[in-house]
């Protein structure tokens, strides 16, 4: 049994590091009033983004995007965006949660395009653009983040801890789906229906079973129903099976590497086991370039009715940020597709939001056949409040079957926070 830690921007928000929406937004109005305050006087002030004519001499200060629109406003200045998605998103800055929710922004203005009834306007070139030119601005400012946080520095503390311990922690069956327990404890009762015919016909002795094995057999005797052999088991999981995964998938959405803090300093924990044989998949790209991974900015969602509208318009300028195409400019989705087909996976949702604007690739993760659970390590706001709720209802919209969803999703009762709030 293998095990994916599927990894979020909530999972480096965990750990101190500003990446989200609101905080890029932030830094990128509050460098470019610093500009336009230092064109104070002059008549007008203009970069690849925007343009403000005649500054006057007095300008009060405000770095926050809505404040300074306001103050310009009264003063009587225009400020004219040259980025149109620039505008869009900084206007949304108050309701857009995430990524994800900019990646959705930009397939709303891409299906605009080609709605008569909705024309914008918009070129698909434009659109391009002012996007590309955002996810630039993203590569930029998350370079920033990833500099100033210092892994070494952080090291081992309370967060990281119990981080850790959600990661390397043993399977627990009632975790797993009745399909998939069923499945288990039947290979398993055939094997020991097998041990002892061997043991019976004295072609093997106790010495040349497993100690599971034999511990199982010398608990149950020979002749153990079906039934009672699976009430054992269940009733004693840790005596009977291996619960600890054999590969370990770190399987990174965001552009930073925080979950190489679980790589050396982390490899002996709980009761000591070491764990081996950690692989990772930064599937949507790094923000350095030396590793000829680019980063993945835009959309993924080719079970939307749309999608096939815009294949069908024959124009590969409207592709040109769907997630599915840029995938293949490197080696890591056949990668996932080999991890996942190799055998039985647990996955661990650790800060990821299991939006729309990924559910081409979260539905293959979550229906392949080798799924045998999905379990969300939640954000916990206060004692009382918590987004459980919110992140099942995303997980499902990623499934056609949804008795699939719920035999694999696994319930509150059994799921943490990710970092618990006391």
């Amino acid at each position: 049994m293998n095990r994916i830690i599927l990894i979020g921007n909530g999972f480096d928000l965990a750990h101190g590091m500003k990446t989200n929406y609101v905080d890029f937004l932030k830094n990128f109005w509050e460098n470019t009033i610093k500009l336009i305050h230092r064109s104070k006087g002059q008549e007008f002030f203009e970069n690849e983004d925007i343009l403000v004519r005649n500054i006057p001499r007095e300008l009060p200060s405000s770095y926050d995007y809505f404040e300074f629109k306001g103050i310009l406003k009264e003063l009587n200045v225009e400020l004219k965006f040259k980025n149109k998605f620039l505008h869009k998103i900084s206007e949304s800055a108050l309701t857009l949660q995430n990524w994800v929710d900019i990646e959705y922004e930009y397939y709303e203005e891409l299906k605009k395009l080609f709605d008569i009834k909705n024309r914008s306007n918009y070129s698909i070139d434009q659109l391009n653009q002012d996007f590309v030119r955002i996810k630039n601005l993203l590569n930029d400012y998350l370079s920033l983040v990833e500099k100033d946080f210092n892994r070494e520095r952080i090291g081992l503390n309370p967060t990281t801890d119990k981080i850790a311990q959600h990661i390397f922690s043993n399977f627990k069956l009632r975790d797993f789906s009745e399909r998939f327990i069923s499945q288990e404890i039947e290979n398993y009762y055939n094997k020991y229906l097998s041990d002892v015919g061997l043991l019976e016909q004295q072609k093997i002795t106790h010495s040349n079973l497993s100690k599971k094995s034999s511990k199982l057999i010398r608990e149950l005797g020979f002749y153990a129903t079906f039934s009672v052999f699976k009430n054992l088991v269940l009733s004693k999981e840790i005596y009977f099976f291996d619960l600890l995964p054999e590969r370990t998938l770190f399987l990174n959405f965001n552009y930073t590497s925080t979950a190489l803090l679980y790589t050396e300093a982390y490899d002996m924990i709980l009761d000591g086991a070491n764990i081996s044989n950690k692989e990772f998949i930064h599937i949507h790209g790094t923000i350095g370039k030396e590793d000829n991974n680019p980063i993945i900015f835009g959309f993924g969602d080719e079970l939307d009715e749309d999608y096939n509208k815009i294949e069908r318009l024959n124009n590969n300028k409207y592709l040109e940020n769907t997630k599915s195409v840029r995938y293949l400019d490197t080696a890591n989705y056949k990668r996932l597709l080999k991890f996942i087909n190799s055998g039985s996976y647990q996955i661990l949702v650790m800060g990821h939001s299991c939006g729309i604007s990924d559910r081409t690739l979260l539905n293959t993760l979550f229906e392949n056949d080798s799924c045998a659970s999905i379990k969300t390590y939640y954000y916990q706001e206060s004692v009382n409040k918590d987004n459980f709720g919110d992140l099942i209802k995303n997980i499902s919209r990623n499934f056609n079957d949804k008795s699939k969803m719920r035999d694999r999703v696994v319930n509150k009762m059994y799921c943490d926070p990710l970092v618990p709030k006391t």
